[in-house]
């Protein structure tokens, strides 16, 4: 569990928020001074009114995005310090705060803070600050450890799941064969020559509040990777939902098994690296549904963050909350990304009784600002030339510019993509070179 009292974290990340600097020898400075990484406003306590959280974080070393010493500073509507709380997470990266209602008083505070490891595995506790003297994690470090399994290789190439109730699943290998016979985990008849190996059941990488009760109170969906010989194989995923109950913390309400090739994610095209910044994938996945958003974090920019991650929430909502009542899909590509632009599309897929709502969303951001870019920010739309040298550039295509320029937009790193959905219903493209709209480009050190 954390602790509410350490005095000296305390003193020194108030220090800090109210922009003093502790005095201290220059060997000690670097790793005792706490930085800001993140603040959230939310209800507490139920009242009506806001709190502030503020997470600090201290740095091991000059140049890494390695943070520990984690203090969180619960500030009143006045500004004034509540008080200060040191979760049970020893260090990590990436660190996020979300808000939300598991019981039934107030709101609270999910903290999570990324490994670092092969298995993507994060970090989570949820903080009750409902009663400033008596701070609470209602999701601690066992709770992260989520659904209880043990996996086996068995012969003929497959794998065997064995959960805490009894219940078993068994599943192919999701590589060819040959993949593990050249490892020596297998001869060419499927007899298991190395049954001392064992599949690797991962912690929770991703976990995701929503109302599946459609009650107001929220429940967690979880979900961990199975592992088979290295981070490649994926044998597949564990999703497991949970409600929470005041007495009794955390109970498992149901718990789905997806093989390999489902839900598998593509980091590639979901998740970006920079040196101050990340964008990682979040996923929750029930019965056939799948809801994948990204998430970003920002080391010393939090008003950017919370904007960002408020922009994504909004467009996952609709999604989030129809995992529980019907089928959906979502997914996003990240089409461009620098240390100042990002260019992404969201995929979007809504049953609606016997319809499927198709949604291809893209989204254009000012990394430094959080601010989405429409496409006046950055072509000159007032310019009489722009419409008829997109016409031309775009005579073989099918978006119909005879309307005006189409409003959605994204860019692969090359090219415009302008965006137009048709009367029947189909998403139409149409590719333009940012070099072939240099006269008309408004911000061109982004392309």
């Amino acid at each position: 569990m954390g602790n509410i009292i350490n005095l000296k974290k305390m003193m020194s990340a108030a220090m800090f928020a109210a922009g003093l600097l502790v005095s201290m020898n220059s060997a000690s400075a670097q790793q005792d001074e706490q930085e800001p990484l993140a603040l959230l406003q939310l209800d507490v306590d139920g009242n009506g009114s806001l709190e502030t959280v503020e997470l600090y974080g201290g740095q091991m070393t000059r140049g890494s995005s390695y943070r520990n010493d984690f203090l969180l500073l619960l500030k009143g509507s006045d500004s004034e310090l509540l008080t200060a709380y040191v979760p049970s997470i020893n260090g990590g990266y990436d660190c996020s705060l979300e808000k939300a209602r598991f019981t039934g008083r107030g709101e609270q505070l999910i903290l999570s803070v990324g490994q670092g490891g092969d298995d993507g595995s994060i970090e989570y506790r949820i903080i009750d600050f409902a009663d400033p003297k008596a701070v609470k994690e209602i999701f601690t470090g066992s709770d992260n450890a989520g659904l209880a399994a043990t996996a086996e290789f068995v012969p003929d190439f497959r794998s065997k799941i064995a959960f805490a109730d009894g219940s078993t699943n068994y599943e192919l290998l999701p590589k060819e064969k040959e993949f593990y016979e050249q490892r020596g985990l297998y001869d060419v008849d499927g007899t298991l020559l190395k049954g001392y190996r064992r599949p690797y059941v991962g912690k929770i990488h991703s976990l995701v509040a929503v109302d599946m009760e459609q009650d107001g109170i929220l429940e967690l969906l979880s979900l961990q990777n199975i592992s088979g010989l290295n981070r490649e194989d994926l044998l597949g995923k564990l999703a497991g939902v949970w409600s929470y109950d005041g007495s009794s913390g955390w109970k498992l309400k149901s718990k789905t098994f997806y093989s390999g090739g489902k839900n598998k994610d593509d980091k590639f095209h979901r998740s970006y690296n920079e040196k101050n910044w990340r964008i990682l994938p979040r996923q929750a996945v029930h019965d056939s549904s799948s809801v994948t958003y990204p998430v970003f974090t920002a080391i010393a920019a939090p008003e950017v963050q919370n904007k960002l991650n408020g922009d994504f929430a909004i467009i996952a909502g609709p999604y989030l909350q129809n995992l529980a009542t019907g089928g959906c899909e979502l997914d996003y590509t990240l089409t461009f990304v620098s240390e100042k632009f990002i260019s992404m599309v969201f995929f979007g897929v809504l049953d609606e009784g016997e319809k499927e709502i198709f949604a291809k969303i893209p989204l254009n951001i000012d990394v430094q600002t959080g601010a989405q870019l429409a496409l006046g920010d950055v072509l000159n739309l007032r310019d009489a030339d722009l419409l008829p040298v997109l016409r031309l550039l775009t005579k073989k295509d099918k978006v119909d510019f005879s309307k005006g320029i189409p409003e959605s937009w994204y860019y692969n790193g090359t090219n415009f993509v302008f965006c137009q959905r048709s009367e029947t219903g189909e998403w139409l493209e149409a590719t333009v070179a940012a070099s072939d709209l240099k006269k008309f480009l408004l911000k061109p050190e982004l392309f």
